[in-house]
């Protein structure tokens, strides 16, 4: 039988960040294992587990964290952090060249924002209050991801270029689209979830069937079956799937399913 890991926002979601009704039913009534698999908090997957009757393993963060359960019955599964000494060294770099943009992080429960920004502000919108916490100068505990939002094209592409040029080898750094340059430890990215599911006896290598719709989604390529871009992909995605299907509007992974079935 087929594995799907899906990601979520512009992919399994519609464009108002929610589940269409079609992908529910075609999900619920075939009964499809699937692996939701995002750069979001585990929390800000919980409802559309919910919504699926998803009990298997999840990815947040991307990759960084693998869950199964929603909220207080949440286990976490395998969780791969960042150093502080390595948080401290990107402050330090961002400060000196790009200190208009400060360097946020997450960990398995919240959002941490030094200062707000007018870059920011606009993407508390989606979060819930008590999903992020404003004023921490630096992380208690190892993070498991920096995101640092620049909407800007031309800043994005200097920043990510300056990180990604930086002798620290401990980092991976990536375009996780609509602005968001997302920073994990070495080896740390969307891979790890069909990894889990082989190591884990969970699905064969063939079996697994990826979809996605941006850079951050290519590590999960690679190790999957099947690769598959929805239409509304970036051209480099697109360009390295083994079928394009349609849009996220028009319930894209829900026609990949009944066809693949």
């Amino acid at each position: 039988m087929k594995y799907f890991i899906s990601d979520l926002d512009h992919t399994l979601l519609n464009e108002q960040a929610k589940l269409s009704l079609e992908t529910i039913r075609v999900i619920k009534s075939n009964q499809l294992p699937l692996m939701l698999c995002s750069a979001r908090l585990p929390k800000q997957m919980d409802p559309f587990i919910q919504q699926l009757n998803l009990t298997g393993p999840q990815a947040a963060l991307n990759g960084a964290l693998i869950f199964e359960g929603i909220g207080e019955d949440r286990r976490i599964q395998a969780k791969h952090a960042i150093s502080l000494s390595i948080y401290q060294q990107i402050k330090e770099l961002m400060r000196k060249k790009f200190p208009d943009y400060p360097v946020t992080w997450m960990d398995e429960e919240k959002w941490y924002l030094p200062r707000l920004t007018a870059d920011l502000t606009p993407e508390l919108q989606y979060c819930q209050a008590d999903d992020y916490i404003i004023g921490m100068n630096q992380p208690l505990n190892d993070p498991l991801l920096l995101l640092i939002v620049i909407p800007d094209a031309n800043q994005f592409k200097a920043v990510f270029t300056c990180l990604q040029q930086t002798a620290i080898p401990e980092i991976q750094v990536v375009n996780s689209g609509d602005g968001y340059l997302t920073i994990t430890g070495q080896g740390v990215n969307k891979g790890l979830a069909p990894q889990y599911l082989l190591e884990h006896h969970l699905a064969v290598p063939k079996e697994i069937v990826a979809v996605g719709d941006d850079e951050n989604d290519l590590p999960m390529f690679k190790r999957a079956g099947i690769s598959v871009a929805v239409a509304n992909a970036a051209p480099s995605v697109r360009m390295q799937a083994d079928i394009v299907g349609d849009t996220n509007e028009n319930d894209g992974v829900a026609r990949i399913m009944e066809r693949l079935l």
